[in-house]
């Protein structure tokens, strides 16, 4: 409705694609309803849209499997000023809450508690890191259908926060030493780059754009897929290498500050709008 209410009043609009793939409901039928509708609202939205953009390359890539061809990124992005506040007052003490000891790894994850977002894999993932090191915790900030059955499994060291704000995520970030999103299907993730910020260590995947700001292994950690094994092997190799993760952690902030800001997307916007992109 935006885009031909745009059209109708001779306003140019640009529409943002966030994704990789189809939305997985979990249910064969429920997930084939919902990419035929996503074919078809996105033929209605091509009726009256001439300028799209997506959150990064691998986003560029994914709507061209609707028929749209486009190089313009507008990338997710993060204010740093306004998130550093929140880091400097902190609203939640997990490692206190939770009796998680200061000399135990945290690691953290923030996002839809579901099947793309790999979380099953990581909870099995920790369950075995917890058979040989209990010095260890996994905190999963976020909801959704697989909460429930996910928290009959986890390991003790494991815990689901629910729905949280934007302030106690960033109290939960910036108290990890870890950050893992092992998506299946995944835009730019928002939360990699407020991990980045406050200075978390990433592992996540190659699927969608944190492989821009984790460029190599210099940067974090990038699996090829969200399987058990490798998010096992991916969470042992680092919890003894401080070293490592501090250096990565250093690489990740300076290529946000220098990359990701709402400044530097606001300007492409801009860029787009006024035709000289």
């Amino acid at each position: 409705w935006a885009v031909k209410l745009a059209k109708k009043l001779g306003i140019k609009s640009v529409m943002l694609d966030h994704g990789s793939s189809h939305l997985n409901t979990g249910g064969k039928l429920t997930s084939k309803l919902g990419e035929m509708f996503e074919h078809w609202i996105t033929w209605r939205e091509k009726k009256y849209c001439d300028n799209f953009a997506g959150v990064g390359k691998t986003t560029l890539e994914w709507i061209e499997h609707f028929g749209i061809k486009s190089d313009v990124v507008l990338n997710n992005a993060v204010d740093i000023v306004k998130f550093e506040e929140h880091i400097k007052n902190p609203v939640r003490d997990y490692r206190r809450e939770f009796g998680i000891p200061e000399d135990a790894i945290l690691i953290s994850f923030a996002g839809r508690i579901t099947v793309e977002k790999g979380v099953k894999e990581l909870t099995n993932a920790m369950k075995r890191v917890n058979e040989t090191r209990n010095n260890v915790y996994c905190l999963f900030a976020g909801d959704g259908y697989l909460r429930e059955p996910l928290e009959s499994i986890k390991s003790e060291n494991t815990v689901f926060l629910g729905q949280i704000s934007t302030s106690e995520i960033a109290a939960l970030l910036c108290q990890s030493d870890i950050f893992c999103l092992p998506s299946y299907s995944e835009g730019f993730p928002t939360c990699v780059i407020e991990a980045c910020v406050c200075n978390s260590f990433i592992i996540t995947t190659y699927r969608g754009d944190a492989k821009e700001i984790v460029k190599d292994k210099s940067y974090g950690i990038i699996l090829p897929n969200a399987n058990e094994d490798g998010l096992y092997e991916a969470i042992m190799s680092v919890l003894d290498d401080k070293e490592y993760r501090e250096n990565a952690t250093r690489l990740c902030y300076e290529r946000v500050v220098n990359n990701y800001t709402w400044e530097h997307t606001a300007n492409r916007l801009l860029s787009l709008v006024n035709g000289d992109c």
